[in-house]
């Protein structure tokens, strides 16, 4: 049986986006994504259904609880929900408890795209930290805009593609989560 890393996610772009770093970055793993129920809700969806999400895949037949994983991965939010912390905190709690690795995208999981080298190259931007920035989302769209194209549907699997996964070298939180995930039982010997 291969081993899992189960990861849930407030939604399945970041999942998307996190499988294919992963890969780049030479992790041979079968990656599950999870996602809270009913489309997306974002922070607060994720945290009101993270103790059942847990449930859910340890209760999963696939689940070996000797070799698999379960991570989440959540944007930080920091810029734009500074008076709301309660599900931040919420996730942390639940995932202290359950022993379940908690990776945090800071501000947003773009800034780790706005860090790629090869994303940065194709979209003809400076290479640099983006952790910082309020709504890296924001720029990625803009950036996108003078190319005239839509952060959306297919151009979404595009600018994932052009990911090399050498992001954690400018991103600091990237580089803490991919620690964190080479530091995980399922994972630790998989890694360059």
């Amino acid at each position: 049986m291969s081993q899992r890393l189960w990861l849930i996610v407030e939604d399945a772009n970041d999942g998307a986006v996190v499988q294919h770093i992963l890969v780049k970055k030479g992790f041979s793993i079968l990656v599950e994504v999870i996602t809270p129920p009913g489309g997306s809700g974002g922070i607060s969806r994720l945290a009101a259904w993270l103790s059942q999400l847990i449930k859910t895949i340890q209760a999963n037949k696939r689940f070996d609880p000797h070799g698999d994983c379960i991570a989440v991965l959540h944007d930080y939010d920091e810029q734009t929900q500074q008076q709301n912390r309660k599900p931040y905190e919420d996730i942390e709690k639940v995932c202290k408890a359950e022993r379940i690795k908690r990776a945090v995208a800071i501000d947003e999981l773009e800034a780790w795209m706005l860090a790629d080298s090869g994303l940065c190259t194709w979209l003809d931007i400076a290479l640099r930290n983006s952790d910082s920035f309020q709504k890296p989302s924001d720029h990625l769209r803009s950036h996108l805009s003078k190319k005239n194209l839509k952060y959306q549907g297919k151009t979404r699997a595009d600018v994932v593609a052009k990911l090399v996964g050498d992001g954690d070298r400018h991103s600091p939180s990237m580089h803490e989560a991919l620690d964190l995930f080479k530091n995980a039982p399922c994972l630790k010997t998989e890694a360059k």
